[in-house]
């Protein structure tokens, strides 16, 4: 996957993926969102969870 920032105010990334990349495939055809929040335990409890935790990212497949 490769990432690059927008210089604009609404800090938007575009991901593009390698055709063999291993990620799951909402992850690559999905548009999402990131939200900060107070608890991440409590944002994404009862969620499925479809990327492991990295750092401070966790992604869910709820739509």
């Amino acid at each position: 996957m490769y990432t690059a920032d927008n210089p604009g105010k609404f800090r938007v990334q575009w991901h593009r993926f390698t055709h063999d990349s291993p990620l799951h495939p909402l992850l690559k055809t999905v548009p999402h969102v990131a939200f900060k929040v107070n608890s991440l335990s409590a944002a994404i409890e009862g969620e499925e969870i479809i990327l492991a935790l990295t750092s401070q990212l966790i992604v869910t497949g709820s739509r």
